[in-house]
């Protein structure tokens, strides 16, 4: 049985912040960064998508870390559960 409580949502605003500053990236085809349309639609997005993705991203860790012993069977059992997510063909 899962104990620990559904993050969809908050991944779901993680997401929202990168797509943000993929925008802010893409913005640079409507002009050079900063100026024009794409610096007027897209620069506060941008930067604040930054700062909410990596605000999300740290609660994230402390909340999937917060059982941790400290021990280094929990670090390898930690790098397990992520290093296949890395390779998706294999």
């Amino acid at each position: 049985m899962n104990t620990k409580p559904n993050m969809n949502f908050i991944q779901g605003f993680r997401g929202l912040a990168a797509l943000l500053v993929v925008l802010w990236h893409a913005s640079r085809y409507l002009g050079p960064y900063g100026t024009g349309l794409g610096g007027k639609l897209f620069l506060p997005a941008g930067t604040m998508g930054v700062d909410l993705f990596f605000i999300i991203s740290g609660f994230i860790m402390f909340h999937t870390t917060r059982d941790s012993d400290g021990s280094a069977q929990y670090c390898v059992a930690f790098l397990i559960k992520r290093f296949p997510a890395s390779f998706p063909y294999g």
